[in-house]
């Protein structure tokens, strides 16, 4: 699904014109490869939040929430835990119930959380 609302919103003349070899983070015409938003995906993530939030977030939900929206990189239960001053316990109940919206990963032996994609944690951090 989501792969179909990046791809669907590419312009026909987009494809290819990033070409590889060039020094920086830029392609030869100056334009990333990231930099195309598309209003599919943001319509996707408009139909998302509804299931992440349901009616409404939690005061537990919303910390973890701004946590995990505030990190660029995967983060542990515990160290969720210990930024919002809340029992591991709770931090694992609310991950277990957003398990689709979240990439889990083991870092040192622990697993870490972070949310699917950049693009969508772009998109939370305008609701939190």
């Amino acid at each position: 699904m989501y792969l179909s609302r990046v791809l669907g919103g590419i312009p026909p003349t987009v494809v290819g014109v990033w070409e590889e070899g060039e020094e920086g983070e830029e392609g030869a015409n100056g334009i990333r490869p990231w930099d195309f938003s598309t209003a599919g995906l943001e319509e996707y993530y408009h139909s998302l939040w509804p299931k992440m939030a349901g009616d409404g977030l939690s005061e537990i939900e919303l910390e973890v929430l701004r946590v995990l929206v505030e990190q660029e990189e995967a983060v542990s239960v515990e160290a969720i835990a210990k930024s919002i001053d809340t029992d591991e316990y709770d931090v694992e109940e609310v991950l277990e119930t957003w398990v689709e919206f979240l990439h889990q990963q083991e870092i040192g032996g622990e697993i870490c959380y972070s949310l699917y994609h950049w693009s969508f944690r772009d998109f939370l951090q305008l609701r939190v």
